[in-house]
């Protein structure tokens, strides 16, 4: 009787101990949205990016649904006057997680691509960032990333981005 009890117990203590994985439901963009631009951030559950190059250099960035991943999308859209013509300004972030059931932190992130979409001739469509850093710290509820990037080919260089998971 003393060793089912005993052993009842041990059971118990091991099931408290055991620390679960993060399980994140939401995005939060920590790099601040200048005052002209509209910023817009969401979680995609069981997806992966899949980036390719098409014809005549353009690249396709495009999100598909995969399991045991996560991509995260930041978009910063300028704010324009109605009938200016060639003043649309827009950065598109898309990173893919690692589930983090089974790798958190800087190993996590698996893909990074930058978009940017503007009447800037030779700098505007999709780009894989392949010069990257990435920070993480964690509470165990709440993951924050700081990624230190620069865009090949073109004049982004060393720039942040900034979220947290929750």
């Amino acid at each position: 009787m003393a060793n089912k009890t005993i052993l009842a117990f041990t059971a118990v203590c091991l099931l408290f101990a055991c620390k679960s994985a993060p399980s994140y439901s939401k995005v939060n963009p920590l790099t601040n949205c200048a005052v002209d631009f509209k910023c817009s951030e969401t979680l995609h559950k069981n997806a992966s990016l899949e980036f390719k190059m098409a014809e005549y250099g353009n690249a396709t960035a495009t999100i598909v649904e995969q399991q045991e991943s996560l991509v995260v999308e930041l978009t910063k859209d300028k704010i324009v006057e109605k009938g200016i013509q060639d003043a649309n300004y827009r950065e598109h972030f898309l990173i893919q997680l690692a589930d983090p059931k089974k790798t958190v932190g800087v190993s996590a992130v698996q893909k990074f691509v930058f978009g940017k979409f503007c009447y800037c001739k030779g700098e505007a469509g999709y780009f894989e960032v392949t010069d990257f850093e990435v920070s993480y710290t964690s509470n165990g509820k709440v993951g924050r990333y700081v990624i230190t990037y620069s865009v090949p080919n073109s004049k982004i260089q060393k720039q942040k981005i900034e979220f947290e998971l929750r």
